[in-house]
């Protein structure tokens, strides 16, 4: 033993674990939703080049594309975010991109249209507000597997450098003593797993309520 106290260090790893899986998550749906609301409603040009783009980043698997991001640049909560959006951006894109092309077929957006309103108004205002609810229900999913990444990472001895507590790192400090003491081990299992059943449980509640799964035109 070390000399660590175990609950606090998963008090303090949960901080830059919830705090970069969620800045990560939030950027990449920033460019997703930017990007898949203009391919989807523009079609034509943009949509195939944007498509294409997105396509190409998805033929790589997901973990690959977090270890050359990091491994490359180096392990730091920057660059996580950066893994994120290189890896999740491109699945958000094709979520929003088939949303607004179903939603932009609608009566309200003709007749913005009939009524002169602008680009921006259109896909800010009109579009955006009607597909955010499986957009959000879809976020709440991918912030706990971006949690599990950056726990992973930490595992593999990638995740944010030390001294920072991580979940990832804990589990993979304690592997050489978990027969003599499994608590190193357990403990930082569980307050992963605890976050993505408390995600899990918001999702369940979201689509139960029904108010962002199916939002008014």
């Amino acid at each position: 033993m070390i000399g660590r106290d175990i609950l606090s260090r998963l008090i303090w790893g949960a901080q830059p674990v919830i705090l970069w899986s969620s800045l990560a998550t939030f950027c990449a749906y920033v460019i997703g939703i930017t990007c898949g609301l203009g391919a989807g409603y523009l079609r034509g040009q943009a949509d195939r080049l944007l498509s294409f783009i997105a396509n190409m980043m998805l033929s790589f698997p997901i973990l690959v594309l977090y270890l050359l991001v990091v491994v490359r640049l180096g392990p730091s909560g920057a660059n996580i975010v950066l893994a994120v959006i290189f890896a999740t951006s491109p699945s958000v894109f094709r979520v929003v991109r088939a949303l607004v092309m179903k939603e932009s077929r609608k009566d309200y957006v003709l007749i913005s249209q009939t009524q002169g309103e602008s680009l921006f108004r259109i896909l800010g205002a009109e579009l955006l507000p009607n597909v955010m609810g499986p957009i959000v229900v879809d976020g709440c999913l991918r912030l706990g597997y971006t949690a599990i990444m950056i726990g992973l990472l930490g595992f593999l001895g990638l995740g944010l450098p030390p001294p920072a507590p991580d979940w990832g790192g804990m589990i993979n400090d304690g592997r050489a003593m978990a027969i003599a003491f499994p608590h190193l081990i357990i403990f930082p299992c569980l307050a992963i797993s605890s976050l993505m059943l408390s995600l899990s449980v918001l999702i369940d509640n979201l689509n139960g309520d029904g108010a962002l799964a199916e939002m008014p035109s």
